[in-house]
């Protein structure tokens, strides 16, 4: 999301995608394409087949992202490295946490050698099927705009574009009460859905970070397949309680779609909050393989 790189490249790169990536050929291998330099750890959704990262989470200062682009689906300004786990014909690769930056101890903070962000790519096989995942979230961290998550879960939720905390960029969803009472409130994603036609049996995985301003508070994903104006099917995480005021990733869902051609609607939902607390979201992700 930084940096503007060789159009060039880009062009030869995704013309690479087009001939020999598996979603180009049933035995197409070429899925992974890896960038350094830039000061910062990334990974975009699949383009032309192929998924692209930056490994460059080293150097002497730590990346801020002001701006994100579009497929991308996870970012760190925290050093980090990447390991890859190679098994038959898929590959596992782990951001892994690297030690603090002494200028900003604070800053996105994580335990070292632990895994940061995982995702895993898969060559062709010779009998069809494609690599890696789709991202459909477009605006994960609302750098520029609040457009999918505008919508409250009932009438206690408020929800606004902050730039109070970020965990990568410098804006976030915030989730606050008009309570003055512990209750449950919520954000919904519309304006728009990010997935609107669905594929039955594909599983769709949520992902994202989350962090409270007060100790205690609760949060949960949930998921909810709509045909026209009634529910189809419906799935929720378990609730995760913040017990700091530090980053944590979303409690992990996965749900599969009953029906072909529906919405699927994400939603992030606390038990607990009132007037005086608050929590804002980061790097939502709803993903599914391609």
């Amino acid at each position: 999301s930084v940096g503007t790189g060789s159009s060039g490249l880009q062009t030869a790169v995704d013309a690479l995608g087009d001939k020999y990536s598996p979603t180009a050929r049933p035995d197409g291998k070429y899925v992974l394409n890896i960038g350094h330099h830039v000061h910062g750890g990334e990974i975009f959704a699949p383009q032309h087949g192929v998924v692209h990262i930056v490994d460059g989470g080293g150097g002497t200062e730590g990346l801020s992202y002001s701006t994100v682009k579009a497929g991308s689906q996870w970012r760190t300004g925290h050093f980090e490295h990447l390991r890859a786990t190679v098994t038959g014909a898929s590959i596992q690769l782990d951001f892994m946490c690297g030690p603090v930056w002494p200028v900003k101890p604070a800053k996105e903070p994580c335990t070292q050698r632990s895994v940061m962000h995982s995702s895993t790519v898969s060559a062709g096989t010779g009998s069809g099927g494609g690599g890696g995942t789709a991202e459909f979230v477009t605006n994960p961290g609302l750098e520029t705009n609040q457009n999918g998550w505008t919508g409250v879960y009932n009438g206690n939720s408020t929800v606004a574009r902050s730039s109070a905390a970020a965990h990568t960029g410098s804006w976030s969803p915030r989730l606050g009460s008009k309570s003055s009472g512990l209750t449950t409130v919520g954000v919904n994603n519309v304006n728009p859905v990010w997935v609107t036609s669905s594929s039955a049996g594909t599983p769709y995985s949520t992902g994202g970070w989350v962090r409270a301003t007060t100790a205690g508070s609760t949060v949960r994903v949930a998921v909810k397949e709509v045909s026209g104006t009634s529910t189809v099917a419906s799935a929720q995480s378990a609730t995760l309680t913040l017990n700091d005021t530090a980053w944590h990733q979303l409690p992990a869902l996965t749900y599969s779609a009953k029906g072909t051609g529906n919405q699927v609607k994400l939603s992030l939902i606390s038990t607990n909050l009132n007037t005086s607390r608050a929590l804002f979201f980061d790097d939502l992700s709803l993903t599914a393989p391609n």
